[in-house]
């Protein structure tokens, strides 16, 4: 199981990592664990980092300025899909 905690380091308190720890002791009783801190990649830099990606961000940016290949959804429609995929 990966439990993932993502947060600006400004905000971080020591109630906040109380919380976090007892949170983990709690999920992961009796078992051995890794916590791993890395900054968190942008994820908009991360697709613009790829050619093939950047190109498809961009063409789908174009579309919503312009109104064009847009797909609409309605709460019911994602009530819907939430109760689906439990």
């Amino acid at each position: 199981m990966t439990t993932t905690f993502e947060f600006h380091a400004d905000e971080v308190s020591k109630g906040m990592m109380q919380r976090i720890i007892a949170g983990i002791k709690k999920v992961y009783k009796g078992k051995k664990v890794v916590l791993t801190v890395d900054e968190a990649l942008d994820e908009t830099e991360y697709l613009l980092g790829n050619p093939a990606n950047a190109r498809i961000l961009e063409e789908r940016m174009r579309n919503v300025e312009k109104g064009k290949n847009l797909v609409e959804v309605t709460m019911s429609d994602l009530k819907k899909m939430v109760r689906d995929a439990k």
